[in-house]
């Protein structure tokens, strides 16, 4: 349908961009009272923290507002964005997670072209979404 959709000067040429794109939160049942920088830290396994001397300015009893963003090309020809921070589901206090897979080239202008990307970045979405959330798999069954 897409594809049918397409004015007919640009039925044949390329899609620019193709991407799927994966958003979760973790709330407090998943959260145990951690703080969202902990929880991104110890369970998700993302690296976070201030340069030492950094240190002698950050009030110890308040715990930094995180957000981690990465953007790296992935083996498959796919580029992964993801990006997870402190924020709110449903007014909720939560630790959001973004995940965005696209194409690192043009996509030719066919269904099964366009499948074969949104396939592999469903693919690399879960794979990462399985490694990130590994510490906790046994809770989000309970879920």
């Amino acid at each position: 349908m897409l594809l049918d959709s397409r004015l007919e000067d640009e039925a044949q040429k390329p899609f620019n961009h193709v991407s799927l794109q994966y958003i979760d939160a973790f709330g407090p049942e998943l959260m145990k009272g951690m703080a969202p920088g902990k929880f991104i830290t110890d369970v998700l396994g993302l690296s976070v923290g201030l340069p030492r001397d950094f240190q002698a300015f950050v009030d110890p009893q308040h715990s930094p507002s995180v957000h981690v963003q990465v953007t790296t090309a992935l083996t498959n020809g796919l580029i992964l964005s993801l990006s997870v921070a402190e924020g709110a589901a449903n007014n909720i206090p939560s630790v959001i997670a973004t995940m965005n897979v696209r194409a690192a080239k043009p996509v030719e202008p066919s269904v099964d072209e366009v499948m074969n990307v949104l396939n592999a970045a469903q693919k690399a979405q879960h794979q990462f979404f399985e490694s990130m959330t590994a510490a906790i798999r046994d809770d989000l069954g309970a879920l």
